[in-house]
């Protein structure tokens, strides 16, 4: 559904999906239920598949992105735990372009809310300047936290949002997305790294408490 959005873009000149699970990108791309509702879109000639781990693939990627989207399962183990590293956002960043952007679903700040303020935190870590932001989503039951990031002097300072393009985004939701009340924000945020995961572990202990 991601590849579906993007394609809405005529700039947009290739794309690269990283999925581990070459099952699951079979069946998006052929099953018809589910083509209906990407509309095709991993069979455009623009999109390239590639079913690896995404760290592999950035320690071996030579490539560079204008813009990438993690969309992961939330870090409640210690594999994937590694995928919201210090180390991982260093490979990204080494493979962003000069002004490249990359955005992470970062958890609930409501229900998870020190897993979430930590994802920005590591990727503050591996030199990375983060603008988290939040937005309702009942179908993932309720407030959900994303974090953008990029080089230092590279992110947005505004959001002309298509509006012509979205059926709920628009530059005034994007604006009160970034705001966090009080009770919302962590003063000091861990930092997750591959030889200290902690993030599963105080993630586990948050999911727990609902």
């Amino acid at each position: 559904m991601a590849v579906r959005e993007i394609l809405k873009y005529a700039e947009v000149k290739r794309i690269t999906l990283v999925d581990i699970d070459p099952a699951i990108t079979r069946i998006c791309s052929t099953l018809a239920p589910i083509t209906r509702l990407n509309q095709g879109a991993l069979q455009d000639p623009r999109v390239r598949i590639r079913n690896e781990d995404a760290f592999a693939f950035l320690r071996q990627s030579k490539e560079s992105f204008d813009r990438v989207i993690i969309d992961l399962p939330d870090p409640h183990n210690e594999a994937l735990s590694k995928l919201y590293s210090v180390e991982f956002y260093t490979l990204l960043a080494w493979r962003l372009a000069p002004k490249g952007l990359v955005v992470s679903q970062s958890t609930s700040p409501l229900m998870t809310k020190k897993t979430f303020w930590a994802v920005g935190a590591t990727m503050g870590s591996a030199g990375l300047e983060v603008l988290r932001y939040q937005v309702n989503v009942p179908s993932f039951a309720g407030d959900w936290g994303f974090t953008l990031a990029g080089r230092p002097g590279s992110l947005p300072t505004a959001f002309p949002i298509p509006e012509a393009k979205t059926r709920f985004l628009t530059r005034q939701v994007m604006a009160a997305a970034t705001v966090f009340a009080k009770d919302e924000q962590v003063p000091s945020a861990l930092t997750n790294s591959i030889f200290e995961p902690k993030l599963y572990l105080t993630y586990n202990r948050e999911a727990a408490r609902w």
